[in-house]
Order: structure tokens, then C-alpha cells, then sequence
């Protein structure tokens, strides 16, 4: 079992179904809790995550912003001593405002659910401190807006350091 915080950069595409589409970035930065199991080289294991993000796009017509998102994931590896790369791939949540002052939305507030898929590579520096570095794509799929005539679909990139604590 262990316990860490990561920090990283996010960057994607905010779309809608009338054809437009935006660049994102900003800064993240959260937790994950996890658990591995070893069996000879090979490494199986379970990871949840929050983060904080500052991910948004703002124009002439509106904004669209991911203040958090999170995962659950399942993890899998193979450990050369204390060195280890891995693939990763679950569910992903996040909360995504939509803000359009010309239609009257001033912030559709919404929670979406979509997946993630990624990979790291992670070194064991002590028996308990585990240093890492990890990619992940996000895809927190589509919603409605003004009663599903309008869809807004958000999708992104993290690279992230990580430190975890191994109990």
C-alpha cells in the first residue's frame, strides 16, 4: 500500500457538436492512494487519484474550465530491482464549466465521467520512497448543455512527477 502527491502540466481540446474546438493547458496537481502486488517480476495493482487542475479555454463566445479531476485505475508492471514501467487504464471523473454569456449559461456546473489510459516509470529510491513520472490521457467524454442542443466534450494529456510513501 502506499500513499503520494504529484504535480504536473495538463494540455487537450475542449469541442462541441456545432464543430469549434479550443486548446487547453494549466498546471495540476494532486494524490493518489494505491496498492501493489508482486508476483516474481510482475506487478499488479490498484490507484486512485484527485487532482486539482487549472485546465480552461476562454474566447469572444465563453469559457470551458476543469477545476478537478480524478481516476481509478488498474496498474500493471514489471520491477528490474527498483526500477519499474507500467501501464495504466480506468475510469476517469472530473467537474467541467461551461460558461456561455450569449445563450444566457453563466456556468453549467457539471460532473462527467469518462476513461483514462497511460503509463509511468517509477524508482524506488528507498524501501519506502518511490519517485515516478507519469503520462496519462483523459477523455471526460461529451455533455448537454441548454438541454443536450449543445454538447461539450473534454479531453486531455498529463505529464506529472510523483512521490509515494510504500508501507
Amino acid at each position: 500500500m502506499y500513499v503520494g502527491a504529484n504535480a504536473g502540466y495538463g494540455f487537450g481540446q475542449a469541442t462541441t457538436n456545432l464543430g469549434g474546438s479550443a486548446d487547453m493547458d494549466g498546471f495540476i496537481g494532486g494524490g493518489q492512494i494505491g496498492y501493489n502486488y508482486q508476483m516474481g517480476q510482475f506487478v499488479l495493482g490498484l490507484e486512485a487519484d484527485l487532482q486539482a487542475a487549472d485546465l480552461g479555454v476562454s474566447g469572444i463566445g465563453g469559457s470551458i474550465k476543469t477545476d478537478y479531476f480524478g481516476t481509478v485505475r488498474a496498474r500493471a508492471g514489471v520491477a528490474f530491482d527498483r526500477f519499474m514501467p507500467y501501464i495504466t487504464g480506468g475510469w476517469a471523473y472530473g467537474n467541467v464549466k461551461t460558461s456561455v454569456p450569449a445563450l444566457g449559461i453563466s456556468s453549467d456546473n457539471s460532473h462527467t465521467g469518462g476513461w483514462a489510459l497511460g503509463g509511468g516509470v517509477e524508482y524506488a529510491i528507498t524501501n519506502n520512497l518511490i519517485a515516478g513520472v507519469e503520462y496519462l490521457y483523459v477523455d471526460l467524454g461529451e455533455k448537454g448543455v441548454l438541454n443536450n442542443g449543445l454538447k461539450v466534450g473534454t479531453d486531455f494529456s498529463v505529464v506529472r512527477a510523483r512521490l509515494n510513501y510504500k508501507f
